[in-house]
């Protein structure tokens, strides 16, 4: 009887945590030039969580990074090949980490689970 609740409930978290894991949670990033080369550090841990995101993107205004990509260090272009999104926004407003924010749910507006 125990073995028979344990494993039926053993099932239900495994079979709960696979479904999550297929989840449409969106990660939702900013940086400035100064931080750019440790921006890495944080987008390569959330890669490796054991439940996954749908996306993790990095917003960088383009006034601050004019050449785009050429711009960024390889480290973190790297992590495109794992799954990062870099995305760049025009503003005239500098509304500062709403930048990730906003962009993200124009984009994605139907998803509420954005970061």
């Amino acid at each position: 009887m125990f073995l028979s609740l344990f494993n039926f409930f053993f099932f239900k978290i495994v079979f709960s945590l696979n479904n999550y894991k297929e989840n449409n949670i969106i990660i939702s990033l900013t940086s400035y030039p100064s931080r750019i080369k440790f921006v890495h550090i944080a987008i390569n841990s959330l890669l490796h969580q054991s439940i996954k995101p749908y996306k993790i993107i990095l917003w960088l205004a383009k006034s601050q990074f004019l050449n785009g990509n050429k711009d960024l260090p390889k480290n973190l272009l790297d992590l495109i090949e794992k799954g990062l999104t870099i995305e760049y926004y025009d503003s005239k407003i500098d509304i500062k980490s709403y930048h990730k924010l906003i962009p993200t749910l124009k984009k994605f507006p139907n998803n509420r689970s954005n970061g």
